[in-house]
């Protein structure tokens, strides 16, 4: 490994401990090495969105005494990896590489977008015709949803104004009236559930069973996730037993976190650990199992990344742990499944159980909107109410929610609670998901997320649902027999999340690091003594930024992120 090598790959993993505005040009140098020997120092810190100071700062802290030495020896890199690169897109693929043919054909296809003067001109006329538009629409599914993702951020940056289509909506535009339509092809509806319990439990075995089935079919290695719990556990049994039925082996992996199990405690949302439930189902499946564990070292940088995989700030080391985990997966298969959206529609979360909770007025995941206010400076939210906008997305949703006459006020309750995370808590998981693991080059498929299971599951009484008491009772009945019994009846455990004060303080230091840099954007709009309130408050702050998992640690982490996001996107407020 030669020099510029090995910088690249100790800035990957967080060896160097820049600080933010540092941190900007690294990101850049790391995704942009080869353009280095065509920019200037001027060029570089604009591109960068720092002072040429600060970039000089850069090439210090990498052994470089000038910008100029620095440019030099990454010239020389350059070079070099671009006849690596012209000998690969010239050597012939060997036979029967999916990769190799894929890489051509994309590389073909680039080269006549580039050459062919149609092409070019028909390229220039969708840049032209983009710029102009009033509103651009951008839609993407699946595949091609991070490029869509991709396009959209990037035409914001441009001051385009850019809408994104809602899952279940399509847009109609008439060429005649310039006109776009949106309109609504799917929803949840609610009827009369037409099965008896035992009948209702055969159909969702069914359902899950299908659902899963059918997300294995792949030309691309697959794998699961791994937790422990019902979800990925019973994703996991279906597909080691369709892959033991084809005589092939299943790969699961889980994620953990160094010296959990020494700082680990009981909450009431993390009722226990999961490493003795994934040695039960490793015992169980025929399957190859991978242990990931993540370090406070690696945990800091990935922050950075992830709000890059997002475009914004997000659930903090929830969504960086998640990016981390997935480029752990990566070069063992291409697909994996997951167990998200299986709480939302059987019901799995506190907020469905517990009827304090489930009466009160507001989003259950999302109640310190004040909370969360407080941090701001005056003026810097003018006319907004941010109170009020919650409340009127809150009603919105109630209003929109189908629901059939003559239902009890419990079950009038429970398909408002199912709609509110439907629309909004899955869509942040899924959300999440999707970035982190598109970014990772890994493509999850959550097979609970099947319309036919949310269809089904919505008009379902709530006394099926909540069977012997337990969340996702149903679920769990109807799956006997797949599961180790310890297993199928475990009690809920959400997403890991590192116990170590290590991360905590790692992320205050980060947080420190912004607040003494007069310069940092994050200090027009968010007041410094509400963050060194934070900073004090240690692990114990009862108030919960969002969800069940995103305290002090996390809280801290979400400012560190907001701050990078500033100074990358250069946001203005206006």
């Amino acid at each position: 490994m030669n020099e510029i090598q090995q910088i690249l790959s100790g800035i990957k993993g967080g060896r160097y401990g820049f600080p933010a505005a540092q941190r900007l040009v690294a990101d850049y140098v790391v995704k942009n090495y080869e353009q280095i020997p065509f920019l200037s120092i001027t060029a570089l810190a604009q591109n960068c969105g720092v002072s040429e100071k600060t970039v000089v700062k850069f090439c210090n802290s990498l052994g470089f005494e000038k910008f100029t030495e620095f440019k030099r020896t990454f010239s020389a890199y350059a070079q070099s990896k671009l006849i690596i690169t012209n000998k690969l897109s010239s050597a012939p693929a060997p036979d029967g590489d999916v990769f190799e043919r894929t890489m051509r054909q994309d590389i073909s296809a680039i080269e006549k977008t580039m050459t062919l003067p149609e092409n070019r001109e028909a390229l220039s006329d969708a840049a032209r015709r983009i710029l102009a538009a009033k509103r651009v629409y951008v839609t993407g599914g699946r595949a091609s949803a991070a490029l869509a993702a991709l396009l959209a951020s990037m035409l914001r940056y441009l001051g385009l104004q850019v809408q994104e289509l809602l899952p279940g909506q399509y847009a109609i535009y008439e060429a005649d009236t310039a006109r776009l339509t949106l309109h609504t092809y799917w929803r949840l509806e609610d009827h009369e559930h037409p099965d008896d319990f035992a009948a209702t439990t055969r159909k969702v075995r069914d359902l899950v069973t299908d659902a899963i089935e059918r997300q294995l079919v792949s030309d691309v290695p697959v794998a699961t996730f791994l937790s422990g719990g019902l979800d990925s556990s019973l994703i996991s049994a279906i597909a080691d037993a369709n892959f033991t039925a084809h005589g092939r082996q299943l790969q699961t992996f889980s994620v953990g976190y160094r010296d959990n199990r020494k700082y680990f405690h009981a909450t009431k949302f993390q009722p226990g650990a999961d490493a003795p439930y994934i040695r039960k189902m490793n015992e169980f499946l025929h399957a190859r199992h991978h242990w990931v564990t993540l370090d406070t070292p690696e945990l800091v940088p990935a922050l950075y990344a992830a709000v890059d995989a997002r475009d914004l700030p997000g659930m903090a080391d929830v969504d960086a742990s998640l990016l981390l985990f997935c480029r752990q997966i990566k070069p063992h298969a291409t697909v994996a499944l997951s167990g998200e959206c299986a709480d939302e529609i059987f019901g799995g979360y506190p907020w469905y159980r517990d009827p304090a909770v489930r009466e009160k007025y507001g989003f259950p995941w999302a109640q310190s909107t004040a909370y969360r206010a407080s941090f701001l400076k005056p003026g810097v939210l003018g006319s907004i109410d941010p109170a009020a906008f919650v409340d009127a997305r809150y009603r919105q949703t109630l209003a929109e929610t189908s629901v059939r006459p003559g239902l009890s006020a419990e079950e009038q309750r429970m398909r408002q609670m199912m709609n509110l995370n439907f629309k909004w808590f899955m869509q942040t998981l899924l959300d999440r998901k999707d970035r982190m693991s598109m970014y990772s080059g890994l493509e999850v498929r959550v097979p609970f997320c099947d319309y036919r299971i949310a269809e089904y599951l919505y008009s379902v009484p709530w006394e099926y649902k909540d069977y012997r008491n337990q969340e996702k009772g149903l679920l769990r009945e109807a799956m006997r027999g797949v599961l180790p019994d310890e297993v199928l009846w475990r009690r809920k455990s959400p997403y890991p999340k590192t116990w170590n004060p290590s991360y905590l303080a790692a992320v205050s230091a980060e947080l420190r690091g912004v607040l003494a840099d007069p310069a940092a954007p994050i200090l027009r709009i968010i007041k410094a003594d509400a963050l060194e309130n934070l900073l004090a408050s240690g692990a114990d702050n009862p108030i919960p930024w969002y969800g069940q998992l995103m305290t002090t640690p996390q809280t801290i982490a979400w400012f560190v992120q907001l701050n990078y996001w500033l100074e990358k996107y250069k946001v203005e407020l206006v």
